[in-house]
């Protein structure tokens, strides 16, 4: 998928699942903006040229990444609670890039470098206008959805 689709279902990721866990909406959106940035950093260095880095493209990868970001939340806050209330959210968001650039027909090696096997649920061109636009409709619609449940106006 695009960098900049990307970048945007991470950040919806990361609001719904902050709004899910009772976040503030300041959180949420900072949550959120900082999803998308992980996004870009995977992107950025999970590339040479036109092929993806296999390890930034694994859990394990963003998994550290994220790690990284929840320990460093936990050093500058003291707290436990909220370094939690980023990493899980950003997390969710980080690992979206994984589970778009599945549907690729490049694939993802989702668990290397304890496995080389390459995952590839369908084969969607990553520019296909098409496929981007339903990811970021989607992704946009589960905030959608989420926030008005969490305001009460939907049953």
């Amino acid at each position: 998928m695009r960098l900049r689709v990307h970048m945007v279902v991470g950040f919806c990721i990361a609001v719904a699942v902050s709004l899910e866990m009772n976040e503030l909406a300041a959180l949420a959106l900072f949550n959120g903006f900082i999803s998308s940035w992980l996004n870009y950093v995977v992107d950025r260095f999970g590339h040479r040229g036109p092929r993806r880095v296999p390890f930034m493209h694994s859990v394990l990868g963003v998994t550290l990444l994220c790690l990284a970001l929840g320990i460093a939340t936990y050093i500058a806050s003291s707290s436990t609670r909220l370094a939690l209330e980023v990493f899980v959210p950003v997390y969710a968001g980080a690992l979206s890039h994984i589970l778009l650039d599945s549907f690729t027909s490049a694939g993802v090696y989702p668990l290397y470098p304890f496995s080389k096997r390459k995952l590839s649920l369908a084969r969607v061109r990553y520019d296909s206008s098409v496929a981007n636009a339903v990811a970021v409709v989607l992704a946009l619609l589960l905030v959608m959805v989420i926030a008005l449940a969490k305001m009460g106006l939907l049953r």
